[in-house]
């Protein structure tokens, strides 16, 4: 079974939508959340994967270069332009007021990544309540805090210094 995921930029936030892309697999912070922190972590970057539309798996780099195969385990890979189907995109409900996801409005992720600009990418769970910031912050080990968030996943037992909400 995939662990499906919602990728966004808030700054994108029209009324309470955001278009984004879903990422079909491996979609948990460990995995998808830090190829996000690692890899798309500007918002030309993050500009530049949207515009492939609903990915299945997301890569390190957007397409191979010039005159190379497709890797699966380096590229994205899209529905679109790799797998030749009608382009998409999808769509979710967020309220700023309550800092919270209300509802996909195909089917509900496992998680959600939105993209903040000079602060990371802010990862809220199924239900949609936020879970950890994912940090821009080049003087975080990112292995060390990835482990540290997802071992607690609580806000009030997070070590001090470190970014919960």
């Amino acid at each position: 079974m995939s662990t499906h995921a919602f990728v966004g930029n808030k700054a994108d936030l029209h009324g309470i939508n955001i278009i984004g892309s879903y990422i079909h697999s491996d979609g948990y912070p460990e995995n998808v959340g830090l190829i996000l922190q690692e890899h798309w972590n500007t918002k030309e970057k993050l500009d530049l994967l949207l515009s492939g539309g609903n990915l299945s798996s997301l890569g390190e780099k957007f397409a191979p270069e010039s005159g190379e195969e497709l890797n699966a385990f380096e590229d994205c890979i899209f529905y679109h332009r790799d797998r030749k189907e009608d382009f998409l995109q999808a769509s979710i409900h967020f309220s700023p007021y309550l800092n919270k996801v209300l509802h996909a409005e195909s089917k509900p992720f496992e998680f959600y990544y939105l993209f903040d600009e000079g602060v990371g990418y802010e990862v809220y769970d199924f239900s949609g309540k936020p879970l950890m910031i994912l940090a821009f912050d080049q003087s975080y080990d990112y292995e060390g805090v990835m482990a540290t968030r997802i071992g607690t996943l609580q806000p009030d037992s997070a070590p001090e210094g470190d970014v919960f909400w």
